[in-house]
């Protein structure tokens, strides 16, 4: 699994598939069934008394490739995916706000980002479901900016390279629960769920 703030999450790895099995239970071969899948990959570890499992969410998104090959060991298949972020990827922002456009009611750069998150994106009929709670508000506000179809991802990251432009220091990801979390470095314990993500 890699974690990532200036990118998209990633998972790889590779599975035994021998007779197909893993395969048929993903529910092959189908046609495009490998984005229908939702993986969630936990870390952790056994405690001391060989009962008590302490696990993290890692990893949180959707199954991208899935291929089959043989080697020395046997039949095996390789799995790749990427988290949750990956939904800002997939949907274009054509939006203008700013006290001096259309939207003059959104002025902050955050609530930008919350708009972005909440009326584009999960309203793209994509079945995203990504929340703005961990987006912490008082950002300064801007006159105009338009964003003519960008990725909603590279829309996002523009506001946070203004936010750093003007001497703040956010941290701006999404979690493997569908989070999206915008926390300044300098004061990372601000962040409701610091020890966790």
């Amino acid at each position: 699994v890699t974690r990532a703030t200036s990118s998209v999450d990633e998972f790889s790895l590779t599975v035994n598939n021998k007779d197909g099995l893993n395969l048929k239970k993903l529910g092959f071969p189908s046609t495009n069934s490998a984005r229908l899948h939702t993986v969630y990959i936990w870390m952790g570890y056994l405690g001391d008394d060989t009962t008590t499992r302490t696990l993290h969410r890692v990893f949180g998104g959707t199954l991208e490739e899935l291929t089959p090959s043989l080697s020395k060991q046997g039949d095996i298949l390789s799995l790749h995916g990427r988290g949750w972020a990956a939904a800002l990827l997939h949907t274009l922002v054509t939006k203008e706000y700013g006290s001096e456009s259309d939207n003059s009611s959104i002025t902050q750069l955050t609530e930008m980002e919350r708009d972005i998150i909440t009326a584009i994106v999960n309203a793209s009929g994509n079945g995203y479901q990504l929340t703005n709670t961990y987006l912490q508000a008082g950002s300064p506000t801007h006159k105009y900016l338009l964003f003519k179809n960008n990725t909603a991802f590279d829309a996002v990251k523009h506001l946070a390279d203004i936010l750093v432009a003007g001497g703040n220091d956010p941290l701006l990801f999404v979690d493997p629960s569908e989070n999206v979390h915008q926390v300044a470095m300098s004061n990372w314990g601000s962040d409701p769920t610091p020890t966790t993500y």
